[in-house]
């Protein structure tokens, strides 16, 4: 893509969603700087969307943990005692 404009915001969003907000990621998937496009979602108010895309991968996350803990996992219940 290469280009940060208001007519690619529904895009942008969808690159962000893609990888969880994890702004360095869709940079690099838009082909544009990291810098460039922070500026970007702090001008047009995408943090929002950089939010809720990090909060999703957090719940799937949260959920694939907890069913390791309750699985007996070894490594989840070693992280488990060990962090919470």
């Amino acid at each position: 893509m290469g280009s940060l404009t208001v007519r690619n915001i529904a895009k942008i969003k969808q690159v962000i969603i893609e990888h969880h907000g994890i702004v360095s990621n869709a940079a690099e998937a838009l082909g544009v700087q990291r810098q460039n496009l922070h500026n970007f979602i702090s001008k047009h108010n995408l943090r929002e969307t950089t939010q809720e895309a990090r909060h999703e991968i957090k719940d799937v996350l949260e959920t694939k943990f907890f069913e390791a803990i309750r699985n007996g996992d070894p490594w989840a219940v070693k992280f488990g005692l060990t962090t919470l």
